[in-house]
Formats: C-alpha cells, structure tokens, sequence
C-alpha cells in the first residue's frame, strides 16, 4: 500500500505559465491571432492567463497603435468578473481584435522569459492573502491597472508601470504567492502615485505658460 508521500509523487503537477505560453507561441504558425483565438488555445487553463497575455503587450515600450483601448478596456472587464467571481467574458468586438503575429511573437517571448526567472522564486507563501476579501483587492488592481493602460496617456512609463504591476498581481494569484502579490500592489500603488503628479505638474506648466500671455 502506498503512503501518501509516495501519491503525492505521482500527482501529475500543474502546467507552468511558461509551457502555456510556449503552446501559444507555437499555435500562432506565422500568421496573425485573434483574442477569441488566444482563448481557445488557452482552453480550459483559467482565464488569469488570457488577461496575462493581454497584458503583456504592455510591458513593452510600444504598443501598436489600435490595442491599447480594446485591450485595456478587455483587462479592466474580466479584472471586475474575476472580483466577483463570474465566468470570463468579453464582447465580439474585443475577442474579434487581431494581434500581429510579430508584435505577438516579441510579447510571448518576453512573457516566456519573464514567467521561467519566476518560476524559480516564486512559491506559495504568506497564504493570509487567500482570504475571500484579498480576491476582490487583487481583481481590483487588475481593474485599475487596465483602465490606465486604456488611456492614452503622453507619459513615458505611463503603460509600462501598471503592466507590470498586473503581471505581478496574477502571477501571484496563480502560484498563490502573497509576496509577489503584494509587490504587484505597491508597484501599482507608485503608478497611480506616478501618473498623478505628473499630470499635476504638466497642469501647473501649463498655468505657467499661460499666465504669462493672459
């Protein structure tokens, strides 16, 4: 009769985010992909990684014109389902959207490294952020990162900073990794503190300027 240590090591583990990325990667074939597409891909593997892949395109420094607004907007709506715990969805408009295949294949690739650096630190820990109440603060963030990154902000770092902090956010509600999710909320905490005093202060310029002519 076998233990339960000796089950436990034939319990096949869970895929990896970089092996579902790599799936992707592979699927893509050369040709352009739609979200509706991604989706299907993704089958069944939790749609935290559907909002992961849309918001890698983000963490870099130029994001195509056109996919910004729908993806923003498409990141911010599953963020609110995930707070109250309904199913993924989003409209044909949106899961309609074409991601080029060259952009597609620098964003998942990117994505890959990032997700295997982390797949060697990050482990479950600090499990106090598992409470029901920690699921409506990190759908939250997730709501409020995709809202920023929808607006067309002439901020350097203005997409990058919240992506991150998204990306960070659900990779630790994956891996069930407190700290990792706390990092995600201070690096959007700083974002939001970012972009507010900079639009503060290109307001107070433009007083300047201004009241030097009137």
């Amino acid at each position: 009769m076998k233990t339960e240590t000796e089950n436990a090591q034939h319990v096949p583990s869970a895929p990896r985010l970089s092996h579902d990325l790599e799936i992707l990667l592979e699927s893509a074939d050369g040709k352009d992909i739609s979200l509706a597409d991604v989706e299907r891909v993704l089958h069944g593997r939790g749609f935290t990684v559907l909002i992961l892949v849309i918001t890698l395109p983000f963490t870099l420094p130029i994001v195509p014109l056109g996919l910004s607004v729908p993806f923003g907007a498409a990141i911010a709506l599953l963020g609110v389902r995930m707070m109250f715990g309904y199913r993924p969805w989003l409209p044909e408009f949106i899961l309609n959207k074409k991601i080029p295949h060259a952009f597609l294949v620098q964003t998942l690739k990117l994505g890959i490294r990032w997700s295997k650096r982390m797949e060697r630190v990050i482990q479950p820990r600090m499990r106090f952020m598992e409470w029901p109440g920690f699921s409506v603060l990190i759908g939250g963030g997730i709501v409020l990162g995709g809202l920023i990154m929808s607006l067309p902000l002439p901020l350097p770092f203005s997409n990058m900073l919240p992506a991150i902090a998204t990306v960070l956010l659900i990779l630790g509600n994956m891996e069930r990794d407190g700290a990792v999710i706390l990092a995600g909320i201070v690096v959007m905490a700083f974002s939001v503190a970012y972009i507010a005093l900079s639009c503060r202060a290109a307001q107070l310029v433009v007083e300047s300027v201004l009241g030097r002519f009137f």
